[in-house]
């Protein structure tokens, strides 16, 4: 199954590149201490939870202590910082070296390419034990959200919080609201060292393109991968120099000489266009058809 590259993710000063060339630099820090007194975790958004009755914890059952939570930082070159991911780290000694994806408990193994996980909707996730049970008000969530206002660095933010017999560690996630898989990760003796929740900043999209020739005729445009992977294209019918994409999917066009392409969103659509056709330039459309961690360099 498809996650970020861990072991990377958290090795200060690893540079990644996307896929247009532009680097990604990561740090870590600790953002609390997290009371695990049954070792049964739950990971959840920690502004939609119902802490009197929290989701299910994990299956598999972690060691009990009180263990350092660590953010990896992903830093843009325009000077965005994004949460990447987040580990709960129960060994220091031993790096781990497989990972096993975390499933809740009373949740059906994951088939195929599908990942359990939990949703977001209001940017943050968390680490808890189940035994962090107890009512969080409206007030008690305002309170939060102003500690983490007060600690806001960049585009990022953290918060620990005493809940019940346990503690709630909290934390921005990656680029926001979303629907995110953690993993566990065990050392080369086959121990469970860390927990690690991945917000997938450090995957880029995978494409697979195709080119036409220009001038495209007007109207729709057909292709195996743009059906397959539910994209509409056509050329408008008063431009040579413009292409409308829309649909479920997700592809992007470029010219083949490397010359500008500019794209505007209007609703749904996505509309490209250029200046002029050079000669002997063709269109290229790139399709994203899934995720690839990004390469380090």
């Amino acid at each position: 199954m498809l996650h970020s590259p861990f072991t990377a993710a958290f090795t200060p000063g690893t540079r990644f590149a996307q896929e247009r060339g532009e680097l990604v630099e990561v740090g870590t820090r600790v953002v609390g201490e997290l009371k695990v007194p049954s070792g049964r975790i739950v990971v959840a958004d920690p502004l939609t939870t119902s802490f009197d009755e929290p989701g299910g914890p994990l299956t598999l059952a972690a060691p009990r202590g009180v263990f350092p939570v660590e953010v990896a930082l992903a830093r843009f070159e325009d000077g965005d910082v994004r949460v990447a991911c987040a580990r709960v780290r129960f060994e220091s000694s031993a790096p781990a070296v497989r990972w096993e994806v975390a499933v809740f408990e009373g949740e059906k193994p994951p088939v195929g390419d599908a990942i359990p996980g939990y949703g977001v909707d209001a940017g943050m996730g968390c680490f808890f034990d189940e035994q962090a049970r107890g009512v969080v008000d409206e007030a008690t969530s305002e309170a939060w959200l102003a500690a983490m206002e007060e600690k806001a660095v960049d585009t990022w933010t953290w918060h620990t919080a005493e809940v019940g017999a346990a503690n709630v560690v909290m934390f921005s996630s990656g680029w926001g609201d979303g629907f995110y898989g953690s993993w566990w990760g065990f050392d080369a003796g086959g121990r469970l060292v860390e927990l690690v929740t991945d917000f997938e900043v450090l995957l880029g999209p995978r494409c697979e393109r195709f080119e036409l020739p220009l001038p495209l005729p007007r109207g729709r445009v057909r292709h195996p991968l743009l059906e397959e992977h539910d994209v509409t294209m056509r050329a408008p019918l008063l431009s040579r120099t413009a292409v409308i994409l829309g649909g479920k999917g997700r592809a992007r066009v470029e010219l083949s000489d490397g010359s500008p392409v500019q794209m505007k969103r209007k609703g749904e659509a996505r509309h490209y266009s250029w200046e002029k056709t050079p000669p002997g330039a063709r269109l290229v459309v790139a399709v994203i058809v899934g995720l690839e961690p990004l390469d380090v360099v």
